[in-house]
């Protein structure tokens, strides 16, 4: 039988740089646009290895991205007292990480125990990734993983990078050293104006230069109608099950949503410390038949529940972007948030979903109202939602845009081999 395939040759171009991404949990079910970020620059060409500080939080369906990265990541607190040891006898120190490390610890701000875990997570960081040959090392947000990636720097000479996403880091400077982050970084990544204009605001014009707005993203694939079952108004919110989030006056505008005839049921995704209040709260609310709170689900299983609902709510008090509120736009649907922090700028009011005044009970009822007796409006409203997240919330625009980012500072040569593929004749 005559072989149908032929050899041919190819030239294949590709990013020979490897870099480090450092989280303090990672991959977590919190973090999905870390794992996505990750994934588009793996698409661009870029060898990224994962670490984190903390221990996976899950779930994760198999095999999924999430799932990948499971088994590929180093967590820094895993078999601790040996990799101290090994990272004390084999490193060598300097006068720079001396200074910064002391500097670090007898600051007044903060645990003296836990900045000497953060101190010894540096020192077993950076073995790892001076011999695995890193050329950058980037941390998503102002907290210890920071601390962690700076003294690192310090120890090896390899560059670091920063994500600032809000609002936390951005309301208290001092607590998350971001000044001082901001100020040692090689370059800072905001995803927001928001979070541009507070860094700012809060560091100076100093800095303004090496700082820049790319935001997050989400896949933005084809999306498939659904027919509904019933005519039952279904809601649906993704979110940590935290005071910020606001859950207490989405509870309170379902209830006035119940009083005033409006068929309504509503899941809640996630998990947290307010679930106890939040569950005795819709019973002493009686909406215990309206309400369901589902706990942590992977990726896969959240958009399900938002596939099946007509609005997706997420009426925070304090956010950067939210990556669930681009998730249930890119799904085409209604989306009601708050007028707060970088919200505004992800949703067009009364366009591409409705923006509410926070912690406005009434405010979030009335537009649970008006897209309820709207379905034409909640159809209009999806539309324009996909067509923003698509134009400038899509997760391979901007993992392109982080990569142009990273090669604008650190140098980035393209190697071309030669290869020979089997193509059919």
């Amino acid at each position: 039988m005559k072989n149908k395939y032929s050899n041919e040759i190819k030239e294949v171009s590709y990013r020979r740089k490897k870099i480090a991404y450092l989280v303090s949990c990672y991959p977590s079910v919190s973090h999905t646009f870390i794992t996505r970020e990750i994934k588009s620059l793996r698409k661009e060409g870029y060898q990224v290895d994962s670490y984190s500080m903390n221990e996976p939080i899950g779930p994760f369906k198999k095999n999924s991205d999430e799932s990948y990265d499971l088994k590929t990541t180093k967590v820094l607190k895993r078999n601790l007292l040996l990799n101290t040891i090994k990272s004390m006898v084999t490193l060598k120190y300097n006068k720079s990480y001396i200074k910064e490390s002391l500097k670090y610890l007898f600051d007044t701000n903060g645990s003296k125990i836990k900045k000497i875990g953060h101190i010894i997570e540096s020192l077993i960081f950076a073995r790892y990734i001076e011999k695995s040959n890193i050329k950058l090392i980037h941390v998503h947000f102002s907290n210890p993983a920071a601390r962690v990636a700076l003294l690192s720097s310090k120890l090896t000479n390899i560059p670091w990078s920063l994500s600032i996403h809000g609002p936390d880091s951005l309301e208290d400077i001092t607590k998350f050293d971001i000044k001082k982050h901001v100020e040692e970084a090689k370059f800072v990544r905001v995803i927001s104006r928001y979070a541009y204009n507070q860094i700012i605001r809060h560091v100076g014009f100093s800095y303004i230069q090496k700082t820049h707005i790319v935001r997050c993203g989400v896949e933005c694939g084809p999306v498939k109608s659904i027919d509904k079952e019933n005519k039952i108004f279904r809601g649906c919110t993704v979110g940590r099950l935290v005071s910020a989030k606001g859950h207490y006056f989405l509870l309170k505008a379902i209830k006035k949503c119940k009083e005033n005839g409006i068929n309504i049921r509503w899941d809640f995704i996630g998990d947290g410390p307010q679930r106890q209040v939040l569950t005795q709260l819709a019973k002493s609310l009686h909406i215990s038949q309206q309400v369901k709170f589902l706990g942590a689900k992977d990726r896969e299983k959240a958009f399900d529940y938002i596939k099946q609902c007509d609005v997706f709510a997420l009426t925070s008090l304090a956010e950067g972007i939210p990556v669930s509120l681009m998730e249930a736009m890119s799904l085409k649907k209604p989306v009601i948030s708050t007028k707060i922090n970088g919200i505004p700028e992800l949703i067009q009011d009364s366009i591409s979903g409705l923006l509410c005044d926070p912690a406005n009970i009434d405010d979030i009822y009335q537009g649970l109202r008006k897209l309820y007796y709207n379905e034409s409006l909640r159809k209009k409203m999806g539309e324009k939602a996909l067509l923003k997240v698509r134009s400038e919330y899509d997760m391979n625009l901007n993992g392109e845009k982080m990569a142009r980012l990273i090669e604008k500072y650190i140098e980035i040569k393209k190697v071309t081999n030669t290869i020979k593929i089997k193509v059919a004749s």
